[in-house]
């Protein structure tokens, strides 16, 4: 690798570490879903990390703050999410992600890793169901009413 991927890989992962601090700002805003802003949190600390770089090493400060805004944040997300994850285990989860900011080598760092995505995953999912269900699944019911409307009389489920 040369030292001009090796900066712009820096650039890279102090941006995405910038945005995973932008996006764990938005959790207590009003209008703001605090689990989907957290699962896109979670997602640029991923992008941050998968490559092996030392977020506390390239950015002390950001890095600290990553950590406070988590700390911070599972409070907001966890009434959000009203119980569809416990709350153990999404503290534990968001806890065991912020090692992804604190220095040093890390024997845990692939799990990490994967535990960030699954939370942001899980986060994720709990945001769009909540949102179809509140609109009514309308694409759904239409799907399912054409259906019943294009089946022969007759016709049943068990068919």
């Amino acid at each position: 690798m040369t030292h001009e991927n090796t900066e712009q890989s820096t650039d890279a992962t102090r941006q995405h570490l910038d945005n995973a601090v932008a996006c764990l700002r938005l959790v207590g805003l009003e209008h703001t879903a605090p689990e989907y802003a957290a699962a896109l949190a979670l997602q640029e600390l991923f992008m941050a990390a998968v490559g092996g770089a030392d977020l506390a090493a390239i950015s002390p400060e950001t890095a600290d703050d990553a950590r406070r805004l988590m700390f911070a944040a599972c409070p907001i997300v966890d009434a959000s999410i009203n119980g569809k994850i416990p709350s153990e285990r999404l503290y534990f989860f968001l806890g065991v992600v912020s090692g992804l900011l604190t220095p040093g080598p890390d024997p845990f760092r692939a799990d990490r890793l994967d535990y960030s995505s699954l939370i942001a995953a899980e986060l994720r999912l709990i945001f769009h169901k909540r949102n179809l269900k509140a609109r009514g699944s309308p694409l759904l019911r239409d799907l399912r009413v054409r259906s019943a409307w294009a089946r022969p009389r007759g016709e049943t489920n068990e068919s």
